[in-house]
Formats: structure tokens, C-alpha cells, sequence
């Protein structure tokens, strides 16, 4: 049971209970707590990862000292849209020990939406985000061409 809970932290105590029931063995929920409790694992909500490094923030200070306040405003980030487009953007639990919080699995799962662009251009206007946005949620398939067809209109615009 522990070794379960260590190799997939976001295991429930219901679940561990219905895995333990298949095996033939019947144990309240709250005694699978107390065990995990006896080997230091605790339920926790599951920090969410830090979005911007030191390197990250220094060349944002830099791309906004070149293109000035106003247009910088208009600009969101691709490091800060780490938007979970499967699921509930509610807490999550993690059984998991002090001082481990920022491990990657006690991480919550992000998605994180065409990274490689980033590397490309850097930033998005907000309104080029919006509507790739509106595209991959209604599942319409996006091909590379019709992408940087947005991205290139909506560059001129801005």
C-alpha cells in the first residue's frame, strides 16, 4: 500500500481501499490513512510549479525595454498560460512527505500549449492566444500552415 502511494502520489485512500478490497482484504479508509500517516505521508494539496525562472524574468525586462510599456501590456507571456485544458483546474491531493513539495511528482500535471513557439517568437498578443485557444478546445484540427497564418495576422494587426 505504501509503495503504491510512493510510486503515484495522487492515489486516493477510496482507491487504495477498492485495491485492497479486489485482494480480498476489507480496511476502513481512515486505517489506510493512519498508515500512511505512521510512515510520514500526508494528504496535501499539490503546489503549483513555479512559472518563471530568473533567466525567464531578465528577458522579459529585456523585450520590454525594447518594445516600451504600452505594447508590452498587450502581451501574455507563454510561460504564464500553463492552462490544464483536460480537467479541472481545482486542487489536487498528493500523499507526500515534509519538504517535498516541489518535486515533479507531487506536481499537478500541466499542459502546456505549443511550447516550441515560444522558442520561435518569445510572446503571443493576447488576441493570437484566444483564438488558438477557441480552436484546440473545439478539437478543430490545426495545421502548421493555417497556425502561422494566424500568428502572422494577427501580428500585422498588433
Amino acid at each position: 500500500m505504501v509503495r503504491t502511494v510512493k510510486n503515484n502520489p495522487q492515489t486516493t485512500s477510496k482507491d487504495l481501499q477498492h485495491h485492497l478490497a479486489a485482494d480480498g482484504v476489507t480496511v476502513h479508509r481512515s486505517t489506510i490513512q493512519c498508515t500512511l500517516h505512521k510512515e510520514k505521508l500526508y494528504g496535501r494539496v499539490m503546489r503549483k510549479k513555479p512559472f518563471l525562472h530568473t533567466p525567464q524574468t531578465e528577458s522579459h525586462e529585456v523585450c520590454k525595454r525594447t518594445f516600451g510599456q504600452a505594447s508590452f501590456i498587450l502581451v501574455l507571456w507563454t510561460d504564464e498560460t500553463k492552462i490544464d485544458l483536460f480537467g479541472h483546474n481545482k486542487g489536487r491531493y498528493a500523499w507526500r512527505q515534509t519538504n517535498t513539495a516541489f518535486q515533479e511528482k507531487h506536481l499537478p500535471p500541466t499542459v502546456k500549449i505549443w511550447w516550441w513557439f515560444h522558442h520561435a517568437v518569445g510572446l503571443w498578443p493576447v488576441s493570437v492566444l484566444g483564438i488558438l485557444l477557441k480552436l484546440r478546445v473545439a478539437w478543430i484540427p490545426l495545421n502548421i500552415s493555417r497556425f502561422l497564418g494566424i500568428i502572422l495576422k494577427n501580428q500585422s494587426q498588433s
